[in-house]
């Protein structure tokens, strides 16, 4: 189950990779979200406690995000990790 929510950023238990195709999906599955609930940037760089700066940067696949931050992400998107 973890690994299919995973799947959905471009991660993988298995292997630790991190090409630069899955860090623009990362971001374009964020800026998706955030454009679709009409936050912007600055409002969901503080709900996620990290910079605006930051943010961006993860939106345009120049950052990967912290494992804290990438728990974050998942919280607030509200994936179930217990859901099948």
């Amino acid at each position: 189950m973890i690994n299919k929510i995973l799947s959905l950023f471009g991660y993988q238990l298995k292997k630790i990779t991190k090409p630069k195709v899955t860090l623009i999906k990362l971001g374009k599955s964020l800026r998706s979200y955030r454009e679709l609930n009409s936050i912007s940037s600055n409002d969901f760089a503080k709900i996620l406690g990290i910079s605006q700066a930051y943010l961006s940067m993860l939106e345009n696949g120049k950052r990967e995000p912290s494992f804290q931050v990438f728990i974050k992400i998942i919280r607030e998107l509200d994936i179930d990790f217990l859901e099948t």
